[in-house]
């Protein structure tokens, strides 16, 4: 059970990327602080603990995708996206179920 403290955590840090990243372009100060956000990377310690890499490795990445999106959503800055945009989320998440029925 405590082996999937990472889950809640990797939807926090990505939603605080995301934040992050809307503000990075109004100041300095958000540029860096996405630096240093990013310089503490949940996987290696995922990656160390894992029962099935590739399983959690899937559930990251999915959990990247739907933290980082939703928190744009939430922002209102998906309201700009292009056909083209649009066209390589859903293919993103496509692809991301299509590799879960394959492991």
């Amino acid at each position: 059970m405590l082996y999937y403290w990472w889950i809640p955590a990797v939807l926090l840090m990505y939603s605080v990327n995301s934040w992050l990243s809307v503000y990075a372009k109004d100041g300095w100060k958000f540029v860096f602080a996405l630096f240093a956000l990013q310089c503490f990377g949940l996987w290696p310690i995922v990656a160390r603990y894992s029962k099935n890499l590739a399983v959690d490795g899937l559930l990251f990445d999915f959990l990247i995708l739907i933290a980082f999106y939703a928190t744009l959503w939430g922002m209102g800055e998906m309201n700009q996206f292009s056909i083209w945009q649009w066209s390589g989320f859903g293919l993103a998440v496509i692809g991301i179920f299509l590799m879960k029925g394959v492991v």
